[in-house]
């Protein structure tokens, strides 16, 4: 779908060249602390001098190119006596529609061109890690889908399915949104984990502070602010359903976070049944608990991804199980039940 440009878009390139355009006249102004201030605070302002002395220098060296200077002289006469300085004596002019053409470049682009997407993709019992361009990083756990589109006003990640950290570098100009079915989690510099898994979303918060809300939409179509559902600090932990009509608030698991981050699956004292679902999810095996009185014996241990058979060896021994294998399942019985 194509990008439409808003006001905003424009204008940063607008200010840009206002500001280039002064300073090829006076160097100065590149050390005022006016100049430095506009220039650091954010990313999409450096992008767009960038751009201007980019498109200044293609031009200056036009205007040297003898081809170019011949042309001038057709116009206007002498090579020395015109064409030079008339380059020299409408610098500021040039400078100003070097930017011009940045402006215009980059509105044709952002018109007609639709938004660029990674998609990143991770197979059952893989994991994997992105850095980013703003030099935010993203750890993406097993059987996980990603999408991720920056726009010069926002940095957007989609989590189709699948649990990944992220780890964001600030940038207040640009907000860090995640989108989890119905579910977005904000934040500007921080740290967190989200996972999306069996219809239920979960947030778990290691660094700094991130919102979650719910966004409603115009009749044109347009992001709505809906309010915030929930501001979670270190620590701290919402889950929510695909719809967010249940959210609820809790600790966070972080490690349990940081063993995955580790390749490594952590159980502090839970249930089998949840032990199992865990563990499945890196692993193509799949475990069946035939005895109802072993779903709800609790499990604690730490594991590397993969390991079944360390894994199916503790059952044996600190559950008193029994396994059964074929093929690619395993089913599990208590000691005193036949299988």
């Amino acid at each position: 779908m194509s990008k439409v440009v808003s006001i905003s878009d424009q204008a940063n390139v607008k200010v840009a060249s206002d500001w280039f355009a002064k300073i090829v006249q006076d160097s100065a102004i590149e050390s005022s602390k006016e100049f430095k201030l506009w220039l650091e605070s954010s990313e999409s302002n450096r992008l767009a001098y960038e751009q201007c002395k980019l498109s200044w220098e293609m031009m200056s060296l036009m205007a040297e190119d003898a081809d170019v200077l011949d042309a001038l002289n057709d116009l206007r006469g002498s090579r020395q006596s015109i064409a030079r300085p008339f380059y020299r004596r409408f610098r500021y002019s040039l400078a100003a529609a070097a930017c011009v053409l940045v402006a215009v470049t980059a509105f044709m682009l952002n018109t007609v061109a639709p938004d660029k997407t990674d998609v990143y993709i991770t197979t059952v019992g893989e994991q994997r890690s992105v850095e980013l361009m703003d030099g935010s990083s993203i750890q993406i756990n097993t059987d996980t889908r990603l999408e991720v589109s920056y726009t010069p006003e926002l940095r957007k990640i989609r989590l189709v399915y699948g649990e990944a950290y992220f780890d964001v570098a600030k940038d207040k100009q640009r907000p860090f949104e995640v989108y989890a079915a119905a579910g977005v989690v904000k934040a500007v510099g921080t740290a967190f984990n989200v996972s999306y898994l069996k219809k239920r979303i979960k947030v778990d918060v290691a660094e700094g502070i991130v919102e979650v809300s719910k966004p409603s939409y115009t009749m044109e179509g347009e992001r709505a602010s809906s309010g915030v559902l929930a501001e979670l600090g270190v620590g701290q932990a919402a889950g929510f359903n695909e719809q967010v009509s249940d959210l609820t608030k809790g600790e966070a698991r972080l490690d349990k976070i940081e063993a995955w981050r580790q390749n490594k699956i952590y159980f502090d004292d839970d249930p089998l049944d949840e032990v199992v679902d865990e563990f499945e999810r890196y692993s193509t095996y799949r475990i069946e608990i035939r005895s109802q009185s072993l779903k709800k014996a609790r499990v604690s241990g730490i594991f590397n991804v993969g390991d079944h058979d360390t894994f199916l060896f503790t059952l044996e021994k600190a559950l008193g199980a029994k396994i059964r294998r074929m093929d690619k399942t395993v089913y599990l019985y208590s000691r005193n039940e036949d299988g």
